[in-house]
C-alpha cells in the first residue's frame, strides 16, 4: 500500500473525529466487539478501491451532534461518516490530480460484527485508532494503477474546485 493514501486517510480521519469533538489516535489496537461497518467504493483513471469504518454504536453516539432515535439513524449515520471520509480524502486527492467518483455507503449492524479482513494483498492495509468512546478501524483496499506517481499539481493545473470564482 501506498503510504501517501494511508497518509491522507489517517490524517483525514483524525480531522473527521475532531470537527465531531472527538479525539482519536492511531494505535496497534484490535476492534473489541464492533456492532457496526459502513464501507464505501471508489473509482478513478488512477485508482479505485473502497474504506471502511468498523466501530462501535457508542463511539457513533459521541460522533453525532444529536442522539439516536433507532438502529437506522445508527446505520445512517455510520454510511454518512465513511461518506464525509471519503469526501475528505476526494479533496485531498484532487491537489495530486487524482479525480474519484464515489458509490452509495452501505452500513451494516450486528451482534459482536467481525469484518474480516484479508492483509495479504499490497492493495490493502487496517489502520486503527483509540478514543475515549471507543476503538476504530478503518480499512483501507486501494489499487493504484502501474506508473501512478502521486505529485502535487502546479496551481495553473488545478481543476476548479466547488466554489472557487472563475472570470471568463
Amino acid at each position: 500500500m501506498d503510504s501517501f493514501i494511508t497518509d491522507t486517510v489517517c490524517d483525514c480521519f483524525v480531522e473527521l473525529c475532531a470537527s465531531y469533538g472527538v479525539a482519536v489516535q492511531a494505535s496497534d489496537c484490535n476492534l473489541p466487539a464492533p456492532d457496526i461497518a459502513s464501507v464505501l467504493g471508489f473509482t478513478g483513471s488512477q485508482l479505485r478501491g473502497s474504506l471502511a469504518i468498523s466501530t462501535t454504536r457508542e463511539f457513533l453516539a459521541r460522533t453525532r451532534p444529536v442522539p439516536f432515535q433507532s438502529d437506522l439513524e445508527v446505520r445512517d449515520w455510520g454510511a454518512e461518516l465513511v461518506n464525509q471520509l471519503v469526501g475528505r480524502v476526494k479533496s485531498r486527492m484532487v491537489e495530486y490530480g487524482v479525480d474519484l467518483r464515489l458509490s452509495t455507503p452501505v452500513s451494516i449492524m450486528g451482534a459482536d460484527l467481525h469484518v474480516m479482513f484479508d492483509d495479504r494483498g499490497s492493495s490493502r492495509d487496517a489502520l486503527w485508532f483509540s478514543s475515549p468512546p471507543g476503538h476504530v478501524a478503518v480499512l483501507v483496499d486501494v489499487v493504484v494503477e502501474p506508473g501512478v506517481e502521486f505529485k502535487r499539481c502546479t496551481e495553473s493545473d488545478l481543476p476548479i474546485i466547488e466554489g472557487d470564482f472563475v472570470p471568463f
